[in-house]
């Protein structure tokens, strides 16, 4: 019994974690299954996955790194909607769709698209392992990057399942893109009143 309350114990962190990538990822899933669905060939798509993981790790090395700058990042996350934005200006105006992308770019596209926005993560997630015990930093932390994996699954049935429908996919990151960047809009017209 004593091992089962241990076990649930440890999980419990790893569960929040898991769920934490998803509260704080809505962002990150619209612009990989984007970037994913443009990928066409099997190595584009490993590229995309590659690129997304890998900045996901350095994030979460961030994130244990700078735990402490919570304060100072804070008013910022909202810069991130930018990118989801033009993302959703080049998709509803269909820049870009004929063309073939070339090799390398799923990689960069992924590792940068998340890359650009993950401050909203790295805040969230820092703010939860603060003084935590190292136990349960390793398992919240293995939940995020497992939510991450759960991502890309998600990201490849989606891409195999809707097809190509481009203002729907424009329409719902623009949805995402103003939802981010509310806060922002909301500090520039304080600054005019």
């Amino acid at each position: 019994m004593d091992t089962i309350l241990v076990f649930a114990k440890d999980l419990s962190p790893w569960l929040f974690g898991l769920m934490s990538w998803f509260i704080t990822g809505i962002d990150d899933f619209v612009i990989f299954s984007g970037i994913y669905h443009e990928a066409k060939t099997k190595r584009q798509k490993i590229e995309a996955v590659a690129g997304l993981i890998s900045m996901v790790v350095i994030m979460l090395l961030l994130v244990v790194g700078i735990g402490w700058s919570i304060s100072l990042l804070r008013p910022y996350t909202w810069i991130g909607g930018f990118l989801p934005l033009w993302i959703a200006i080049k998709t509803w105006i269909g820049w870009g769709s004929a063309k073939e992308p070339s090799k390398g770019t799923f990689f960069a596209m992924s590792f940068a698209g998340f890359g650009l926005h993950c401050t909203d993560d790295i805040i969230y997630n820092a703010s939860i392992i603060a003084d935590k015990i190292f136990t349960y930093q390793l398992w919240y932390l293995g939940g995020v990057l497992s939510g991450a994996v759960l991502m890309v699954v998600l990201s490849h049935y989606l891409s195999k399942r809707i097809g190509d429908k481009p203002k729907l996919r424009a329409s719902v990151i623009f949805l995402v893109s103003g939802y981010i960047l509310y806060p922002g809009i909301e500090m520039i017209i304080q600054m005019f009143k």
